[in-house]
């Protein structure tokens, strides 16, 4: 909830305080649900990896997982900020975070 709600409010600040203060909450929501939507390096490169291992004890299944998961990654880092960067520049400012709020709020439904 405040992951989505911290989302739409960076969107829409119109100052450098607001977009900052929200930033922080986005990252203490995103440290409460630590293994869904969190884009720290640390935890995808070491956390995700570690329980991907944990959840699959045949190291045929746990090697395709770890595949899926590190070239999502490989793939992403690299086009998020471009495929971001277009939405910004012909969509507005608003549009990247609410695609991101709509993708927390996916994510929230799926947990429960």
């Amino acid at each position: 909830m405040w992951l989505m709600v911290s989302r739409v409010v960076q969107g829409f600040g119109t100052s450098f305080t607001n977009v900052a203060v929200f930033k922080q909450i986005d990252h203490i929501s995103t440290s409460d649900v630590s293994q869904h939507i969190n884009f720290n390096t640390a935890e995808i490169f070491v956390q995700r990896p570690a329980m991907l291992s944990a959840r699959y004890n045949n190291d045929q299944e746990r090697g395709k997982a770890l595949d899926h998961a590190l070239s999502g990654v490989s793939v992403g880092l690299p086009i998020g900020p471009i495929f971001g960067g277009r939405l910004y520049h012909y969509f507005g400012k608003p549009v990247p975070f609410l695609i991101l709020a709509r993708l927390s709020l996916i994510d929230g439904c799926g947990q429960y």
